[in-house]
């Protein structure tokens, strides 16, 4: 059993109004304190979960928090999943690098055109 695909099925079910029980959790991981940094915080709080559904049925400020929450560890571990390193994760680069990739080819396309632009003389010529 894979503890980590695991976990995220079960955020996945829980994102979705899925009902989550501490039976569940314990069967996935018997020994939290022996799971990675990330898998634990993804268990600590999938067991947050577990705990409050009554809370998130009267406090839909809670429950949009308990959310955020599940959804940030489920992105995190699916991180994890797919090959980035931990570190990386904890630094959120596992959320944004394509947008810095994309700025960096946005820019050098702007200079490319700027630069045949001025080549050509499109800034010298008089009307």
């Amino acid at each position: 059993m894979n503890t980590r695909l695991t976990l995220i099925d079960m955020m996945k079910r829980a994102l979705a109004d899925g009902n989550i029980t501490n039976n569940e959790l314990f069967a996935a991981a018997p020994d939290p304190k022996g799971l990675a940094e990330l898998e634990r915080v993804a268990w600590q709080r999938l067991s947050h979960w577990a705990d409050d559904d009554d809370i998130r049925a009267k406090d839909k400020v809670y429950a949009d928090k308990q959310r955020r929450n599940i959804a940030e560890a489920l992105a995190d571990l699916e991180g994890l999943e797919a090959g980035y390193d931990p570190n990386e994760i904890n630094r959120g680069e596992h959320q944004a690098t394509h947008v810095l990739l994309g700025s960096f080819v946005a820019a050098l396309a702007l200079i490319a055109i700027l630069y045949a632009m001025f080549t050509q003389g499109f800034f010298m010529r008089g009307d």
